[in-house]
């Protein structure tokens, strides 16, 4: 899972994302609007992409996402 506005990805990482869309546009992915995230079939990546003015760091929204999810630890 990635998540974050990726503002200060690496040019590494960047281009890794964009590989990992490339191949969710030749595939059927299950996106949910409501969480704004992006699941990919076939690399089994979920992409969330958070909106840069948010309150949290990304970080922290990585967690509450976690906890929402069921994360205990």
């Amino acid at each position: 899972m990635a998540v974050g506005d990726f503002d200060s990805l690496s040019e590494a990482g960047k281009l890794f994302l964009k590989q990992q869309e490339e191949r969710r546009q030749n595939t059927d992915p299950k996106t949910s609007a409501a969480e704004g995230c992006e699941k990919h079939t076939e690399t089994n990546l979920e992409i969330i992409r958070l909106k840069p003015e948010k309150d949290d760091s990304d970080t922290q929204s990585a967690m509450n996402l976690a906890i929402r999810r069921g994360a205990k630890k």
